[in-house]
Parts: C-alpha cells; structure tokens; sequence
C-alpha cells in the first residue's frame, strides 16, 4: 500500500487475525521464493471487504440524496428520444431544460430495460420509456400513455427480400404473414440484445417461427438498421424505430401476432419533491408537447 510501511503493514495485519481469530496470511520464509500469499479466510475477507470499499464509494451519492437531489435527471431510450425531439440533439433539450431550471439536468439514453431499474431506484426524475406489457409501475410513479405502434417487418426497398415481399404483400392484403413458412426458409431475421425493450418479446416469437441459423442479434438499433439497409436481413421491430427514408419499407403483420409498442411518459413523485424545483417533470413535458406539435 502506498505510503505504508512493510512493517506497519505486517503488525496491522497480525492485529486483525489476532481480533478475527484466522489466519489471513501464509507467509513462506523458505520456497516458493518466500512472500505471502492469501488463506482461504484470507480470500473470503478480501472478497467482502471489495464489497465493503464499493458501498463506501456510492455512499457520497446515497447522502446527497438523502439531502434532497441536485441534479435533475430524465431517461430517454435513444428511439424514443428521436421519436419525441424530432431535429433537436438530446444536448440542445438539455441545455433548455437546465436554463428554464435553473439547475443542472442530466439525461440518461440506454435501452428501456436498462432504464426501468433506475427508475425502480428512484435514479431518475422523469422522461419517457416503452412498454409490451401495460404502463410501468413503481412507488410514487405516475404515467401517462404518449403513444402506441404495432410491429412491422423492415426491408431493404431495393432488396431481394423486397422481391420477395412484394408476393407477399399482394397474397396477404399488404400485410406479412408468419404463417408462409415457404418464405421465411428464405429470409434472415436482425434482432436486438435485451436491453431494449421490445428485444424480448420479439426474440421469443422468432425462436418459435424461425430457425436460430437465420437469426443475427446486434446490441444497438443503429446496427440493426445498417443491416436491413444492406439487405443482409430483415428486422422485426416497432414501427416508430424503422427510418423515414427511401432506403427501408416495411409490411404490418398478419393476424397481429405481438402486443402494441407503448410509449410511456412518466414522473416519480418521490425523487423529484425533494428538488427546490418540483415542477421540473412539467417544464420537461411542454419542450416535448412543443416538440410533438
């Protein structure tokens, strides 16, 4: 240990085994090169007092807490927040949120799952995440539907699989249908790690449809869309998350097959009461009502 010296060290140690009553240390005078190395008592206390040092570096956040919360927090998974800010960067919605505050504002961007812990933690103040599955629910948390969208398949427009899907569409009533088992032999399938939301529910349906070889799993919406761009694969994904532009389509299913993708603001009453701002959660919802309009 810096700044300790070795027989500092040494008489500490033997104090401690003497008040615990083990044996911490084997010290080798002769073989093994002599040194020391742990007991199995010595392990078991290192691996706690790890735990222990752990605590003690977030207790500084626990305290400031306790004392009422200095920084204004918001969770927005990334397709959300490009649903919800339109042209506008996470930074520039910051920013504004911070100088109608007059307090410093943090926003947390990862998948909904991700994000439903810290909100569980009461980590954040509000913002926005998605459900398959209801409204969230949590102590002192109230929620209000913002908007809901069915699951749709995504192609690359200029594509084999849109050649394919063009039959598809025309046998189907534009629609596509799971139950074509001739077509999916074909088709590859892009899926997302479970962090995200949606990822669970869709990656269940898919290893009962589809065989595991024609499933590829990427850990970011981004990838996954540069994968259906190349024509590599399609994704089976929440309309809201498939781009605005000439490179993707994208048919609804047949027979509705998956539950809706919800879209959920929220505000936890327990963390944002203890700030000198508590109307933070509605300054933050009129920059998104504006930024819907």
């Amino acid at each position: 240990v810096a700044g300790v010296s070795q027989p500092t060290m040494s008489l500490a140690v033997k104090r401690l085994e003497k008040r615990l009553g083990v044996a911490l240390l084997d010290r080798h005078r002769f073989g093994k090169g002599g040194g020391t190395s742990l007991t199995s008592a010595g392990v078991v206390l290192n691996r706690r007092a790890s735990l222990i040092l752990d605590e003690l570096g977030r207790l500084p956040d626990a305290l400031a807490a306790a004392g009422g919360p200095q920084l204004f927090r918001i969770a927005l998974p990334p397709m959300i927040a490009a649903y919800l800010l339109g042209d506008r960067s996470i930074e520039q919605v910051r920013t504004e949120l911070a100088g109608r505050l007059g307090m410093d504002a943090e926003v947390r961007s990862s998948g909904s799952n991700r994000l439903m812990k810290a909100i569980g933690n009461h980590e954040v103040d509000c913002g926005a995440v998605a459900t398959v599955d209801g409204a969230p629910a949590g102590e002192g948390l109230r929620t209000f539907r913002i908007a809901s969208f069915p699951f749709v398949v995504a192609y690359a427009s200029d594509g084999q699989d849109a050649q394919r899907l063009a039959a598809q569409k025309a046998a189907h009533h534009g629609r596509f249908d799971f139950a074509d088992t001739a077509l999916l032999s074909q088709m590859r399938f892009v899926t997302l790690s479970e962090d995200y939301v949606h990822a669970k529910v869709v990656n269940a349906f898919l290893s009962r449809t589809v065989d595991s070889s024609q499933l590829i799993e990427v850990s970011d919406v981004g990838a996954m869309r540069a994968i259906i761009a190349s024509g590599v694969a399609v994704g089976l994904m929440a309309q809201l998350a498939v781009p605005k532009d000439d490179r993707f389509g994208f048919l609804p299913l047949a027979g509705d097959p998956l539950p809706s993708f919800d879209v959920y603001g929220f505000d936890d009453t327990v963390r944002s009461s203890g700030h000198e701002r508590a109307d933070g959660p509605q300054v933050f919802f009129d920059i998104m009502r504006h930024e819907l309009r």
